[in-house]
Order: C-alpha cells, then structure tokens, then sequence
C-alpha cells in the first residue's frame, strides 16, 4: 500500500502536476514544422576566393604560307579570266567593224585597175555625181585614176572646186567668183572617152596604158582631150577620145 502524507497525498506526488497539465495546452506538429524538422540543413556557401591573373603566355599564330599562295594563284586565274574576256570582246567588236567599214590603208587605184575612174563605167559614176550635186556645170576637168577634180560653175555665179574620190565620195574644196569663160555641158561629155584615149593613145605613144597618170577636157567650140603619161608622152585626142597627135 502507498504512504500517505498528514494532508492525505502520496508520498513523492507532485501537487502542481496536474495544474500544469490543465493549463499548459499541448503542442501539434503542423506539417510545415514536420517538413522544416526533417529538412536537411542548407550547406554554407563557399568563401569568395579573387582569380588568381596568370603568367601571360605568347602563342605564335600558324603560318599563312600555303593560304597566302591559294590566294595568289586565285587571284592569278580571275585576272587572266578577265583578260581573256576583254581580248574576245575586243576581237568580236573589231570583227563586227571591219565587215562595215572599208579598210582606210587600201591603196588609191592606178593606171586602168578595176576601180580607176579612168575607165568608162567609173567615169560615169563620177559624172552623174558631179551633175547631181547642183553645184554647175564643169569648167575645168580633171580625170586621174584615183580622182576627178572639177571646177563647177554654179547659177549663182560662183566656182566651185569639188573633188569626187574612188569610192564615189564627193567635197568641195573652195569656192571663189566665177570668170567670164564658157563652161561645158554634161551631156556632151562621153564617158568613155579617157579610157579609150588612154589605151588607144599608149598604143601611138609606144607606151603601156597602165602608165597614164592623168587626162585633162578641153573645152571650148570643139571638145578635145589631152591624156598625160608617166615619162613625158601627152597624146591629144577629140571629143570622143580618138588620138590625133603625140607630143
């Protein structure tokens, strides 16, 4: 049996435990509490150490030798490229000028070549080129192989100087007052007469008709030609280029 005290207690009983039971409330664990009891601890974080500059170190860069030599032999084949174009197009354009335009160093014709105004058909050319220039009418004559110069005078009184060149080509030189002279109709003027001169003329002369450097008309009542050969021989001839003496 227990051992009471004089005041009806147990021996060794606490007396204020039951008041502390009655008015200390008891402690519930919220599961923010459970969660902050089981989680671990945060880890302090490391101590801030300054970087430590390193001993600067020269690192030499990778030679360009062979790039440098790509680069040159591209460069190489892009000027050459270009060139190679330049000289195709310059060709092409030379080409395409020179099916246009008649050479400018062809030699002036001589003598009785093919395009000697000389001869009958060029001549004619050269005389309806004269006549359709409404300049005037010839005064004065002159048939070589390679030109025709003419003085022409013209309604308005004035002379005109012209020149009609192997290729049908024709200028005026000058122009001065005209004289008082009698000047020649085309239409008595025969085309054929300077070749048949010319050739007829050698023959007398005893000379090649390739020589002839140049005929001159005559004019006046009676139309008479003088053609001139290279070494001194002059053969006159009438209207129709007949020879009539040597001189």
């Amino acid at each position: 049996m227990p051992d009471y005290d004089a005041f009806g207690r147990e021996i060794d009983e606490d007396p204020v435990a039951k008041l502390r039971e009655a008015t200390v409330e008891p402690v519930v664990a919220t599961p923010a509490a459970a969660e902050a009891e089981t989680a671990p601890a945060p880890e302090p974080e490391p101590a801030f150490e300054p970087p430590v500059a390193g001993t600067p170190q020269f690192v030499r860069p990778p030679r360009r030798r062979h790039r440098g030599l790509a680069a040159l032999l591209v460069l190489l084949a892009v000027v050459g490229a270009i060139a190679w174009t330049a000289t195709v197009v310059v060709d092409t354009v030379q080409d395409g000028i020179s099916g246009v335009i008649v050479e400018p160093d062809a030699p002036p014709p001589t003598g009785l070549q093919r395009d000697s105004l000389v001869r009958r058909a060029n001549f004619a050319d050269a005389l309806t080129r004269l006549r359709e220039s409404g300049l005037g009418r010839p005064l004065t004559l002159r048939v070589a192989p390679d030109r025709v110069d003419a003085s022409l005078v013209g309604e308005d009184g004035r002379m005109h100087h012209v020149q009609v060149d192997s290729t049908g080509g024709l200028r005026e030189l000058a122009s001065s007052p005209a004289p008082d002279t009698p000047t020649t109709a085309y239409s008595r003027i025969d085309p054929a007469a300077p070749e048949r001169l010319a050739r007829a003329g050698a023959r007398r002369a005893g000379v090649g008709a390739r020589r002839i450097d140049y005929l001159v008309l005559n004019g006046g009542t009676g139309l008479t030609w003088g053609a001139y050969f290279k070494g001194g021989k002059i053969v006159i001839g009438d209207a129709r280029g007949r020879p009539q003496r040597v001189l």
